[in-house]
């Protein structure tokens, strides 16, 4: 049977140019088969249906920019899931709560990761782990020999046991699941949008003006931009201008920013009047631009989380920092000392900073200290630390987290935890900077 034949589905038609690059992934029936139908296949047949299988998810990757796993909703699904996330109460206390004088957000909901249609690119993300490079998701894809490798873990073995409980059902499913397990390695990870949302709403009601304007240093996959879209139609902005300046140097997902704006203000809030100005530039470059002079010294609220350094390698553009400064000192005295000088000079005299960030471990004797680097080059530009909040992490699953643990991980450095409700959670800090 020809390959075409498989490629031949049917895609859906749309005048909109600002719909998701991708939304929901079917194979055709013949790709499709159930977990009993593989078990009877040859070597040879289960060999050239993984080779089918492969060049199916090839053709998406190259003509459709769909990957092989990621998120799974129709149009209608991603346009009601923007619209909770639009409506969500950001004080809810499965998102904010205070514990023993600290701050704590969580904020698990994923309505608003529907953004991620937008970025295909996250699956094909190479990360950094200690001095290594852990390749993408998506590589496999590109791979035949890996992809086969992988494919018959999942598939012949069932090493993850997912088919055997339900040997009838089609495969696709737990499959795309499982190709993302299996390949040891991570999409780049979206921001907690519930948490972006808390940090805008809470700090524009602090502004007593009729204009708001933001920087966002590193945009990214466009979490804080949605965040900000639904936080600036907040009772208590109406009336008032709210602006958001974003940079990135990703030009494979620059046009993407304007197409996620003009999709929420056509079908999640038509009476958002934000404006998005995106600038494909890195945020230590800021300062070289039109915007950057038009509101220098005026802006109200700067907020991001970088790169950790060269943890997630975002894009092959020369322009992203772990390329054009490939040296921890040189990242940190070029990236990090750049951006915050931009965000001294780009806030007012009364503004607010907030600041995502965490050390990344190389190895047992070796972390980047990219927190407290953080803190000095802020500190040093006349930035006051305010407030650490305690971005919670998933809970340690099978960790020994007992006081004597927590002490010997404190005391090592190698993770960031607290304890809140009696039990030890890891975190990442959001720094809160105040000036004026």
């Amino acid at each position: 049977m020809s390959l075409e034949h498989f490629f031949n589905y049917e895609k859906e038609e749309t005048a909109e140019d600002c719909y998701p690059i991708y939304t929901t992934v079917k194979p055709p029936l013949e790709l499709d088969p159930s977990w009993t139908e593989i078990l009877a296949m040859s070597d040879e047949q289960f060999k050239l249906f993984t080779e089918d299988l492969r060049l199916y998810y090839l053709d998406m990757w190259n003509n459709h920019k769909t990957p092989v796993t990621g998120n799974n909703n129709t149009v209608e699904q991603i346009i009601d899931k923007m619209k909770k996330f639009n409506n969500l109460d950001i004080m809810d206390e499965k998102i904010y709560f205070e514990q023993n004088n600290k701050i704590f957000l969580s904020g698990w909901n994923n309505w608003g990761n529907t953004v991620n249609h937008w970025f295909p690119e996250m699956i094909n993300i190479d990360m950094g782990r200690g001095k290594s490079v852990v390749p993408s998701i998506q590589a496999a894809v590109f791979d035949p020999d890996l992809w086969f490798t992988r494919t018959h873990r999942i598939l012949r073995k069932d090493c993850l046991n997912i088919f055997h409980k339900k040997p009838d059902n089609p495969i696709c499913s737990g499959f795309r699941s499982a190709i993302r397990i299996v390949s040891g390695a991570q999409p780049a990870l979206q921001i907690r949008l519930p948490v972006a949302k808390w940090i805008y709403e809470t700090s524009m009601q602090e502004i007593d003006e009729d204009r708001i304007i933001c920087w966002d240093p590193s945009m990214g996959w466009a979490g804080r931009l949605l965040a900000f879209l639904s936080a600036s139609t907040h009772p208590d902005n109406i009336g008032k201008k709210c602006i958001y300046i974003g940079t990135d140097p990703n030009s494979a997902i620059f046009d993407r920013y304007k197409m996620v704006e003009k999709f929420w203000k056509t079908y999640i809030d038509k009476d958002c009047t934000a404006e998005i100005i995106p600038l494909c530039i890195g945020s230590e470059e800021f300062h070289n631009t039109k915007e950057f002079k038009k509101y220098k010294g005026k802006g109200h609220i700067a907020y991001t989380s970088p790169p950790y350094f060269n943890r997630e390698r975002y894009s092959e553009d020369e322009e992203q920092s772990f390329r054009k400064f490939p040296q921890y000192t040189l990242w940190r005295d070029g990236f990090l000392k750049g951006t915050m000088e931009n965000v001294s000079k780009f806030l007012a005299e009364k503004s607010i900073f907030f600041w995502n960030i965490a050390d990344i471990r190389i190895s047992a004797k070796l972390t980047y200290p990219l927190q407290n680097d953080s803190i000095k080059f802020a500190e040093e530009r006349g930035f006051k630390l305010d407030e650490t909040i305690y971005m919670l992490m998933r809970a340690l699953a099978g960790r020994d987290t007992s006081e004597e643990t927590f002490k010997k991980i404190v005391e090592r450095g190698t993770m960031n935890v607290v304890e809140v409700n009696n039990k030890f959670q890891k975190y990442e800090p959001v720094y809160m900077f105040r000036r004026g």
